[in-house]
């Protein structure tokens, strides 16, 4: 009996060899080929707007918002430290207004550059929801979008399933769908004016934004920018990697699960990209006719903003925004301060900072401990028959 179910080993070898699936019960992604990743800044509490611009022009977008000066912020409470040591980014959320009378809100952009190869991880227990309500915090090179766009955190009207896109200019297009759990929402990643889906990721799983997010304690947006592509992960607070809550060790992407969103692709050009936060509502997206007949929401957008009271979840708390690089700290062609290494040390395009994919290579399948579980059970029932008779 013993020889009949060991003779079984040689066959399941043979069924697995095709398909280039590892067995490895420590769920891998990919070989990121993993820079020695140094915590370069960590915004948090008191100072973390010391190193941000405050953005208080009109919104690009078409929204009916109304940005601050860092002063204007200050003095109407829209920025703050609370007393649990959270930063809070708030909506006014206590001024009621006219029809189409603009909000009073908050964008800030970061004032050193993210460089290839960067890490960045969002802790954060609250995102802005509610109808009307456009939160996001996401990266963008100049020029748009040909300096390139990542959004991170976005979602509208109280979606609670987070997507992902880039925008980019002409000829960037996703090459393989890569090993991730989302959902691929797009493949051309080209925006422009009155053609800005780009090409975006939903989560696969509800509660990664919006109201499920904030109602489960918050969570973790990891972004790692690479050379083989952006990966984004999103986790809670009960499957966040000790490597990512433990702020004293290093990250370690390679022994994570899937990320959520992998953007692999071809023919894409990025440069030194800030981060931006904003919280901003109607406009382009939330208000169009498509994503606010499909949210359940009821009145019209305009209308929804005239009322204060619709905004009292309208705000951002974050616990910390961690940068990591490779080890170096300079500046890029202009003298701006960036986290990664001066560009004339890189060796790469002389583009001034820009990293272009020429293609990405696919990455190799690992399964994780699900598939493991199928296969034994797959090795358990061929047993079976082989003793059986």
């Amino acid at each position: 009996m013993r020889a009949r179910i060991l003779s079984i080993a040689p066959l399941l070898y043979v069924l697995l060899l095709p398909t280039g699936i590892t067995i490895n019960a420590r769920p891998q992604v990919r070989d990121f080929g993993d820079p020695e990743w140094v915590l370069q800044q960590s915004y948090q509490g008191p100072s973390f707007f010391d190193d941000w611009d405050f953005w208080s022009d009109r919104d690009p977008t078409n929204g009916i918002v109304d940005y601050q000066t860092v002063d204007q912020c200050r003095d109407k409470g829209l920025i703050y430290t609370d007393g649990e040591g959270r930063v809070i980014m708030r909506a006014d959320s206590w001024t009621d207004l006219g029809l189409n009378q603009p909000r009073p809100s908050v964008r800030i952009h970061s004032k050193r550059l993210l460089s290839l190869p960067s890490l960045t991880i969002l802790d954060l227990d609250h995102i802005p929801t509610g109808c009307s309500i456009w939160p996001a915090y996401w990266y963008c090179g100049p020029n748009w979008p040909n300096g390139g766009e990542v959004d991170i955190v976005e979602g509208v009207n109280g979606a609670e399933r987070n997507q992902m896109t880039l925008h980019t200019g002409e000829g960037c297009k996703l090459t393989s769908p890569g090993v991730f759990s989302g959902q691929t929402l797009g493949t051309d990643c080209h925006s422009a004016p009155g053609k800005n889906d780009g090409c975006g990721i939903a989560s696969a799983a509800d509660r990664t934004t919006g109201k499920g997010f904030n109602d489960d304690g918050g969570g973790v947006y990891v972004t790692a920018w690479m050379d083989g592509g952006i990966s984004i992960w999103i986790f809670k607070r009960w499957d966040t990697p000790e490597d990512v809550w433990d702020r004293s060790r290093t990250p370690e992407p390679d022994s994570w699960r899937l990320p959520d969103a992998h953007f692999a692709a071809s023919g894409c050009h990025f440069t030194e990209m800030q981060m931006i936060f904003d919280t901003q509502f109607c406009g382009d997206w939330a208000g169009s006719s498509g994503a606010w007949s499909g949210s359940g929401c009821p009145g019209t957008c305009a209308e929804t903003v005239m009322t204060a009271a619709n905004f009292n979840e309208a705000y951002f708390a974050i616990n910390d925004l961690r940068v990591y690089s490779p080890p170096g700290t300079g500046q890029n062609n202009n003298g701006t301060p960036t986290f990664g290494e001066p560009w004339s040390d890189r060796g790469d395009d002389g583009g001034g900072g820009v990293m272009s994919w020429i293609g990405a290579a696919r990455p190799a399948v690992v399964c994780d401990q699900r598939m493991l579980i199928v296969i034994v059970l797959i090795v358990l029932g061929i047993a079976v028959v082989v003793v059986s008779s």
